[in-house]
């Protein structure tokens, strides 16, 4: 059997962030369920390890803000929310607290440890740090002991943002369903409201000199989260400035009244982000693609930057404003480059060539989140491959060459070596919607049997090769294995995922609403029934989370398809599932001024959409999968689906996790998981 640990033993790049002010980086690294702050100055600089978690402990890193000066960094340590707290999956006797710290990067000692908080800010002259907790805004300087209030509000703080001058702190404030957007200034006794109405503020951003203020504004009240999330549907918005001289605010763009317009779901980071006092850019997907905009304040205008049947994943701006660098698919769909952009002429400079992703038939490298550095001197930017796992690079745009900034990785070559170079393959479903997939076909002679992987999201895009998600690459490397393992494997990447397009994303009938989107796992499974080299009676399906509800749906309807199956962390009844507290929708329930028939319908579509409502049907072996700390989808849901299916005698083998999350926080439960599947996938499609 294929040595899963060793085609898990990857290192992986998490995060980064970029200084403004100087050129220095921090970053953190996976390596075998173990997380590692680094820190380096750019160019030559030492790559400092700054913390490590304890081992794999399940208490992982996070980046949360690093100071533009470069000496302190924010992080968080601990899987928490402030409404729920820190995961403990090592059972330990006395549970981990989550903490908020911050980190002396010039000492690399930590300075302060706050406490389970989230929404926090260091000041803009790196003296002190702000957090929120619910309503209340908490100070302290960073060499002294005790915090103090800054303001307290009714409901609950959810976002801060200094102005640039340090005079204003910007401060979107939940309340139900409404968000506003509130003002602090240093020495007034009242907080200001910025254009209170009946929408919803978010993502406050604030120009160079303090002057503006832009912020998203959604329409009305929320969605309810089975429509924003789950549908063809789109949460509508206006982009909002507010100019704190004239006390004017004003629309400066909005989606319109275009039927499904509102905010893009496509996976990515794409913000509102001033190049200098007079521009501003922004990203929509009006005309079907995600693409960067300008706005210019002087001409009251704006028009598209980037355009194209393809569309930009993540971009960022230098700190003159001079710079914008991108990543995008515009050379095929599931290759990633960067292009680099002098916004004062419109044109773009020219990268190195692989860089530029001139040549995609050959090359498998892939480029994600670029950044600038401070002086604007280089280009920071993650990359991977078909055999190169998600690393920190950085680009000397005087000279063109390129440095891995991530620790070389000792990854066994004596595994990728041996790598499958996936191949593309186009299939179309039964109403003509075309999916997207990858083949990673084994050495030898076949007939092999076949497996279809099924990757979750549903709003992320799975590529040939490793992925900046580390779930994601978790799946290629396991795809990899199974292939070394004799195994056909069809990596498909069905309707409502990333890197296709608005129609595809937002394709109609998805999940509750019809299940369109299982129309392409049943078309995956009958190209592989017809593939020359596939014993067809040995096809089976592997999905998580969005994925395995899919895979649950090809169990329960086509068990004539599918000899046997793997459900991880699963949803079986979207009515069941949707109306928990953690969901809170209300579309499957009797509302006043509503008709109980109209909520009976629409449980009844969604019923049928999931598999519970053909669990008759259901015949093949499953193996089912979750951890009972899911926050995500409940771990009741397998405990019911694995109960009502020894109820009508389906062969069921099951993992539960005590105290694993949705995303698993343990390395050992990514390997006990592997081989789980692995032993399940032997005895049913090869025994």
């Amino acid at each position: 059997m294929a040595d899963l640990q060793a085609f898990y033993s990857f290192r992986h790049t998490l995060d980064y962030k970029v200084a403004l002010l100087r050129n220095r980086i921090a970053w953190i690294d996976y390596h075998k369920g173990q997380n590692e702050l680094f820190v380096q100055d750019l160019p030559d600089g030492e790559r400092r390890c700054l913390l490590t978690s304890e081992g794999d402990d399940g208490q992982p890193l996070r980046l949360v803000q690093i100071a533009p000066s470069g000496q302190h960094l924010l992080i968080t340590r601990g899987e928490f929310t402030e409404d729920a707290p820190c995961q403990n999956p090592r059972q330990s006797v006395l549970p981990p607290s989550g903490q908020l710290q911050v980190i002396d990067l010039d000492s690399g000692s930590p300075l302060l440890s706050l406490g389970e908080f989230t929404t926090a800010t260091l000041t803009p002259d790196d003296r002190a740090v702000l957090w929120a907790e619910k309503g209340t805004v908490y100070i302290q300087n960073l060499y002294e002991r005790t915090p103090r209030i800054l303001f307290s509000v009714r409901g609950q703080v959810i976002s801060l943002d200094w102005s640039p001058d340090g005079q204003h702190l910007a401060f979107i404030c939940q309340r139900q369903e409404r968000t506003l957007l509130g003002l602090f200034t240093l020495g007034s006794s009242r907080i200001q409201w910025v254009s209170p109405g009946f929408d919803r503020d978010m993502s406050p951003c604030w120009s160079p000199n303090s002057r503006y203020i832009t912020f998203l504004r959604f329409l009305g009240p929320a969605m309810d989260v089975a429509e924003r999330l789950f549908s063809n549907q789109a949460d509508s918005f206006a982009i909002m400035l507010a100019d704190l001289e004239s006390n004017i605010v004003q629309t400066i763009w909005d989606t319109g009244q275009e039927e499904h317009a509102g905010l893009s779901l496509e996976y990515g980071n794409r913000p509102l982000t001033w190049l200098d006092n007079d521009r501003l850019l922004f990203s929509h997907d009006n005309c079907g693609w995600d693409h960067i905009y300008l706005f210019e304040l002087e001409n009251n205008q704006g028009f598209a930057v980037t355009d194209g049947s393809w569309l930009v994943q993540d971009y960022a701006a230098s700190r003159d404003g001079q710079w914008l660098a991108y990543s995008h698919n515009r050379r095929a769909r599931h290759h990633y480059a960067l292009d680099l952009m002098d916004m004062d002429s419109g044109k773009k400079v020219e990268l190195p060539f692989d860089i530029q992703a001139c040549d995609t038939k050959s090359s498998t490298n892939q480029y994600w989140k670029p950044a600038i550095s401070g002086d604007s001197a280089y280009l920071v930017f993650m990359s991977g491959s078909k055999t190169a796992p998600c690393h920190l690079n950085y680009l000397d745009l005087a000279t063109q060459t390129s440095h891995r900034l991530t620790a070389e990785d000792n990854y066994p070559q004596h595994i990728t070596s041996h790598f499958i170079t996936p191949v593309k393959e186009v299939i179309k479903s039964r109403d003509a919607q075309v999916l997207y997939s990858q083949v990673f076909e084994p050495e030898g002679q076949g007939p092999f049997p076949a497996i279809i992987n099924i990757h979750g999201g549903p709003w992320v895009q799975s590529l040939p090769g490793f992925h900046p998600e580390l779930g994601m690459s978790f799946q290629y490397a396991f795809c990899q294995l199974l292939a070394s393992s004799g195994y056909l494997v069809l990596d498909i990447n069905y309707r409502g995922g990333s890197g296709y397009g608005k129609l595809f994303r937002q394709a109609e009938e998805r999940g509750w609403e019809g299940a369109s989107d299982y129309l392409d796992v049943q078309a995956a499974a009958q190209w592989l029934s017809r593939h020359n080299n596939v014993d067809r009676s040995r096809i089976g399906v592997i999905g998580e989370s969005w994925g395995g509800y899919l895979s649950a749906m090809a169990l329960a309807k086509d068990s004539t398809l599918f000899r046997a199956g793997v459900v991880i962390n699963g949803c079986h009844s979207f009515p069941r599932e949707l109306r928990r507290s953690h969901w809170g929708s209300t579309l499957f329930s009797c509302l006043e001024g509503e008709t109980a028939t109209e909520a009976i319908a629409r449980a009844k579509i969604a019923e049928e959409s999931s598999p519970w409502g053909w669990l008759d049907q259901w015949m093949s072996p499953v193996l089912i999968v979750h951890g009972d700390d899911d926050r995500t989808v409940s771990f009741e849901e397998s405990q019911h689906l694995a109960h009502a299916l020894q109820m009508r005698s389906v062969k069921v083998e099951s993992l539960a996790l005590p105290d694993e999350a949705h995303s698993f926080l343990l390395h050992e439960s990514w390997l006990r998981i592997g081989n789980r599947v692995l032993k399940f996938l032997g005895k049913n499609l090869k025994g």
